[in-house]
């Protein structure tokens, strides 16, 4: 799995970004700040992140991002809530150097290509050390990394990094000198990182309700990057998990290591990218009923996670609001939806 490494300039999108992408780029932070406080594999910082944005007089404060905001007029977030957001994730996330082995290395020669440009003073050298530390800990300790980074001067999404290594301390287990030659990717916003991962495998790894919705969103950002349609109408703000899910799911084996884990993954992936894999019905008040069942202002529905064998069904929840609980996994002939 790829670390997240998040840049400068992701970190002040918000303000930097055209208007129209603003509410895009608040939600990749609120999502950021999510997945380090929960995630099992949380984002890192870019090396002193804050004095870098200090030194370029782009302090994550209120007032750098109230012009952008106003334009826009995002009724969600104001500007005190993002730069609240920003800097809970400076505060929070370690740096790249914090979770790597460090080294003193000799290079005869590096580049990175395309070149990179000084958006602010000092900059295109920022983030040439960023790329060589990413390149270097891929090649040198097998872990792979990736930047979110939102930048008009140097967009992207991918750097082809070169070099020359001529020595090393500690002493790494191969032969130098050694050419190296590393692809970064790089990733304008938080869910188009998310989309590269696997949901299977975070479902598997899943051991809180968290951890199975970001499995479950993967699963719908990765359904909608595959047929080509936005992902930003899919969040994790948008759907959850009714008190019941989880126990219902094991009952019926399809918890992380279950006989119908798979399938139950890619149901719910693609109903919450709008993509059902099968046919969503209502979940009707009796079996001599046409009327659907209610709670609340949620409505209930129904869709099939197996047809042969025990005939597993999804029950869930939504209302006018766009708003998705899942509610239980049960038999067709359980005839049951939990409450949401």
């Amino acid at each position: 799995m790829s670390m997240a490494v998040l840049s400068c300039e992701f970190l002040i999108s918000p303000a930097t970004c055209p208007a129209n992408e603003v509410e895009a780029q608040v939600i990749s932070l609120v999502e950021a700040v999510k997945c380090l406080d929960e995630g099992i594999d949380p984002p890192v910082l870019e090396p002193d992140a804050l004095g870098r944005l200090i030194a370029a007089g782009t302090y994550p404060a209120e007032g750098l991002f109230k012009a952008n905001l106003t334009k826009c007029q995002i009724e969600t977030y104001s500007s005190k809530d993002v730069a609240k957001i920003v800097n809970a994730l400076i505060s929070k996330a370690n740096d790249i150097f914090d979770v790597t082995e460090p080294r003193e290395i000799e290079w005869k020669k590096k580049s990175v290509s395309p070149a990179l440009v000084n958006t602010w003073p000092n900059r295109a050298k920022e983030l040439e050390e960023l790329f060589t530390q990413i390149a270097v800990q891929c090649e040198l300790e097998g872990k792979a990394a990736c930047v979110v980074h939102h930048c008009g001067g140097n967009p992207g999404p991918q750097f082809l990094f070169s070099g020359e290594l001529s020595d090393a301390y500690p002493t790494p287990q191969i032969a130098l000198p050694h050419l190296l030659s590393s692809t970064v990717q790089t990733h304008p916003t938080f869910q188009e990182y998310l989309a590269t991962l696997d949901h299977h495998d975070l479902f598997a790894r899943a051991t809180d309700d968290f951890h199975l919705k970001l499995s479950f969103y993967v699963g719908a950002l990765r359904k909608a990057k595959s047929q080509g349609l936005s992902p930003r109408d899919i969040s994790l703000d948008n759907f959850d998990l009714g008190p019941e899910f989880s126990n219902s799911m094991e009952k019926n084996q399809c918890g992380p290591g279950g006989t119908f884990a798979g399938v139950l993954v890619d149901t719910i992936s693609d109903l919450l990218a709008g993509h059902p894999k099968n046919p969503v019905s209502i979940f009707r008040k009796s079996a001599m009923s046409d009327e659907a069942k209610t709670h609340g202002t949620f409505t209930g529905y129904r869709t099939h996670v197996t047809k042969s064998g025990v005939a597993l069904r999804l029950m869930f929840w939504r209302n006018d609001d766009g708003m998705l609980v899942l509610a239980n996994v049960g038999p067709k002939q359980e005839l049951v939806i939990e409450k949401p």
